[in-house]
């Protein structure tokens, strides 16, 4: 099914996608929730089954201010994610300057551990742009990930296929800008992601 997106769409609490759907945006096209609490979840997730044939397509669309993740998805066969905007998920932006050192009360890069931790206990959550873990195919191209506290986080994908990550914008986020690892506990926690091409990011 396909899916247009047209607008500023507010949310108050994070949709838990059925099945197979395709998303598209027309330009400045938004779905968010209306600040950023860190209460807040996912804007989209999804939990699939092992097998599962379901694959999903986000087309720009601008994503903000999840609790959690702006993209949270388990377990199928394809993710497409392509001209999309991720701002102040998982954050809300406040508290730590990503360039410059702190300064008064505003942390820096050599802030020291306990004031960063202090940081993150009031205006930051685990989440971010976007999770994907256990599927064969993925494209991430295009994208726009700024101020966030993770951006793209892979985990045991492309197995049996790959993945493209190309082109994307991934700046003054807190986390790594791309991750890779093994998703863990189950399905199967004892390999990471494979079979990928990363270039011009």
């Amino acid at each position: 099914d396909n899916i247009f997106i047209k607008g500023d769409n507010i949310i108050t609490s994070e949709i838990t996608l059925p099945h197979s759907l395709k998303f598209y945006g027309i330009d400045g096209s938004k779905i968010r929730f209306a600040s950023y609490l860190q209460a807040n979840g996912n804007i989209f997730t999804y939990e699939g089954a092992i097998g599962s044939p379901v694959t999903f397509v986000f087309n720009n669309i601008e994503f903000r201010f999840a609790g959690e993740y702006a993209l949270k998805i388990n377990i199928c066969e394809s993710v497409d994610i392509i001209d999309c905007t991720f701002l102040f998920n998982g954050w809300n932006g406040q508290g730590i300057d990503m360039v410059l050192p702190e300064s008064l009360t505003t942390y820096g890069y050599d802030s020291s551990k306990a004031n960063l931790e202090t940081n993150k206990n009031t205006n930051m959550s685990v989440g971010g742009a976007m999770q994907i873990s256990n599927l064969n195919f993925i494209q991430i191209i295009g994208n726009t990930i700024l101020n966030n506290f993770g951006s793209i986080r892979l985990l045991s994908c492309c197995r049996y296929g790959n993945g493209f990550i190309t082109r994307n914008i991934i700046s003054k986020n807190i986390e790594s800008g791309i991750f890779f690892n093994k998703f863990n506990p189950i399905p199967n926690s004892t390999f990471g992601c494979f079979n990928f091409t990363v270039l011009m990011n």
